[in-house]
């Protein structure tokens, strides 16, 4: 796909508004060596995450649950801040991946492998966390998915490559993704703003817009935050008839996201901190980016699949944590409640399969138009296979930690 881009990006609303940063570029052809996105994403990952696009400090992670600097973490790990996902245009872990090495996703999915561990069936071998929730499914063939979120309005997101079993629990045998969201400010405002508009050569155009404040309510006490986004990316690829492909839908792979958040931090005191919080998401997608090369000519813009009907994946889910930390002299005590509810729908084509049988469809009925579904005798007969998933999920962790990083116990 080849697009040209209108971007404006800036970490500050006021920046934003009086259009401060406004540029004009055209995406290279993804994984060339004129992808300046690519090289700057490889660079900061071969280096933990900490790149030529690096903050003037470097990078503080929670990887051991405890914050930290990158450099002094014993373990294998990646970790992108907000502003370097937006100097790159990443928008999802789809992107993520691709510039991460060791890791992959399945994009259909959403089923993360890092160093080669994964599987369809059980519990997931990467965990998935939005802070210190995790929101991983477990996996049955071609039904469960994992929902992952949306990047926008992100402190950083941290990849820990190997198990992590001991701080993690189960789901993470290769490896954890972790979401940390920005926590509000009871002594300055913060403020951050995204927009982009673009035009897809032989496609759809696409838009994003984005804004969130924190604001402190009472100084050293109380401070909140809240964020809104929508996105609609466009889409390139064309349904048509696999008999004689005659284009039935134009700019079928679309793909909308619309993302809501607010958090409080509350402190009564110096020891106690409280931060409840609500993260709500809601993706859509028209359908698969795959096409079809019998009826494609990629070289000159035109992707065409043959699919009998639209497989749309509609998935979101709200998200409410509350933690609360109580910090002594030598230790810190912390508790965190979340309940993760999530609703998921999305279908494929089960003619062939239905009435012919995995092995049949597999082989004898496929071929390069498309579904053979004459061969069979239901040319006008199409079977919808539904998938609903629901997930509702209660978490409540309790841990205690030492405050001080060089004693024996932590």
């Amino acid at each position: 796909m080849r697009s040209a881009r209108i971007s404006l990006s800036t970490i500050g609303l006021v920046a934003l508004a009086c259009g401060l940063s406004a540029g004009t570029a055209f995406a290279a052809e993804p994984g060339s060596a004129a992808d300046p996105a690519r090289n700057v994403l490889q660079r900061a990952a071969a280096d933990g995450g900490t790149g030529p696009v690096a903050q003037p400090e470097e990078i503080i992670v929670t990887a051991q649950r405890r914050e930290e600097r990158l450099s002094r973490v014993p373990a294998s790990i990646a970790a992108y801040s907000q502003e370097r996902l937006d100097i790159v245009g990443a928008r999802d872990f789809t992107d993520v991946a691709r510039f991460t090495p060791g890791v992959y996703i399945r994009d259909q999915q959403n089923q993360i492998a890092i160093r080669g561990l994964a599987s369809n069936a059980g519990a997931a071998t990467t965990g998935v966390y939005i802070d210190d929730v995790p929101i991983m499914a477990r996996y049955f063939g071609e039904g469960a998915t994992s929902s992952l979120p949306y990047l926008f309005d992100l402190d950083r997101v941290e990849i820990l490559r190997g198990p992590q079993g001991v701080l993690f629990g189960a789901g993470s045998l290769g490896g954890t993704v972790r979401y940390i969201t920005p926590v509000p400010s009871t002594t300055r405002m913060q403020l951050y703003g995204r927009a982009e508009l673009a035009a897809t050569q032989d496609g759809s155009p696409s838009f994003e817009a984005g804004a969130a404040l924190g604001i402190p309510i009472v100084e050293d006490h109380a401070a909140a935050r809240l964020s809104a986004a929508y996105a609609d990316r466009g889409g390139w690829v064309n349904r048509v008839g696999y008999t004689d492909g005659s284009v039935i839908q134009r700019d079928i792979n679309t793909r909308r996201n619309t993302v809501l958040r607010g958090s409080l931090t509350l402190t009564p005191n110096r020891q106690l901190t409280i931060t409840p919080a609500i993260l709500y998401q809601d993706r859509r997608n028209g359908d698969l980016d795959s096409f079809y090369p019998y009826w494609s000519r990629p070289g000159h813009g035109s992707y065409q699949q043959a699919n009998s009907l639209p497989l749309s994946d509609d998935d979101k889910f709200t998200l409410g944590p509350v933690t609360a930390r109580y910090d002594a002299k030598t230790v810190s005590l912390i508790s965190t409640s979340a309940l993760f509810d999530r609703t998921q729908r999305r279908f494929y084509d089960g003619t062939l399969y239905e009435l012919t049988g995995y092995e049949a469809f597999q082989g004898q009925f496929v071929t390069p138009r498309g579904p053979d579904l004459a061969a069979v005798g239901i040319d006008h007969f199409v079977v919808t296979g539904q998938i609903d998933d629901r997930q509702r999920n209660f978490t409540q962790e309790v841990r205690l930690q030492s405050n001080q990083p060089d004693h024996v116990f932590q």
